[in-house]
C-alpha cells in the first residue's frame, strides 16, 4: 500500500529536526550536506474533466489504381470552363457542428517540352467558374525534367454551421497554358471526404 505523504526522511534518512549539522565535520565525502531533498508525493493524479468527444460519422471514398483498368492516362483539359473531372463525392445527413476533412491525391504526366500550371478545383454539386471552394496552381516540369506522373495532393476542411442532406463535392483540374494533346491525368488517384462531428 502506498503511503502518499511519504519522503525521503520517512525512509531512513535523518529527519531535519535531527540531523547533525556536519558543516564544521571532517568528512569531506559529500559536500551537499546542507542541501534539503525535497519530499516525494507518490499516488495518483486526480482525474481530469471528460474533454469534448468528436466521432467519425461517415467516410467516403474514390480511389482508381494503374491496375483497375488499360487506360492509365486521360487527357487533360486546357479549358477552365470544361476541365477534366477527377473524382467526385456524395456525402448525405451531415449535422450541423461537423467537419468535413477533404484529402486527396492524383498524378499528372507532362509531355511537353514547356512547363505547364495544373489549376486543381473543389466544387460543390456543379461545376460553376468562380464559385470553387478550393483553388491551388500547380506547376509541373516540361518532359525529361521531373514531369513523369507528378503527385498533386489536396486537403481542406469544411465546417457546417446547419445541418445538410446532402452535398456532392468534384474535384477537378485543368491546364492554364496552351497544351498540344501531351499533358495526361495519371493514376493512381484518390479522393475522400470524412465527416467528423
Amino acid at each position: 500500500m502506498c503511503n502518499c505523504n511519504r519522503s525521503y526522511y520517512d525512509s531512513g534518512y535523518p529527519s531535519q529536526n535531527n540531523r547533525q549539522d556536519t558543516s564544521t565535520s571532517t568528512n569531506n565525502n559529500n559536500n551537499n550536506n546542507n542541501i534539503v531533498v525535497p519530499s516525494i508525493i507518490l499516488g495518483h493524479e486526480p482525474p481530469k474533466p471528460p474533454k469534448e468527444h468528436k466521432e467519425l460519422k461517415d467516410f467516403v471514398y474514390f480511389a482508381a489504381n494503374p491496375q483497375d483498368s488499360t487506360e492509365y492516362e486521360v487527357l487533360l483539359s486546357d479549358n477552365e470552363q470544361n476541365p477534366t473531372v477527377v473524382s467526385q463525392l456524395t456525402l448525405t445527413n451531415i449535422k450541423a457542428g461537423s467537419v468535413v476533412w477533404l484529402n486527396g491525391l492524383f498524378h499528372i504526366d507532362n509531355d511537353q517540352t514547356n512547363y505547364i500550371t495544373a489549376d486543381v478545383r473543389i466544387y460543390v454539386n456543379t461545376i460553376v467558374p468562380g464559385e470553387e471552394i478550393y483553388k491551388a496552381q500547380i506547376e509541373i516540369d516540361e518532359v525529361f525534367h521531373d514531369d513523369m506522373t507528378q503527385p498533386i495532393p489536396i486537403q481542406d476542411v469544411k465546417y457546417f454551421s446547419a445541418d445538410t442532406s446532402s452535398i456532392t463535392y468534384i474535384l477537378v483540374v485543368s491546364i492554364l497554358d496552351t497544351v498540344s494533346n501531351d499533358v495526361y491525368l495519371n493514376r493512381p488517384i484518390t479522393f475522400t471526404a470524412t465527416v467528423i462531428g
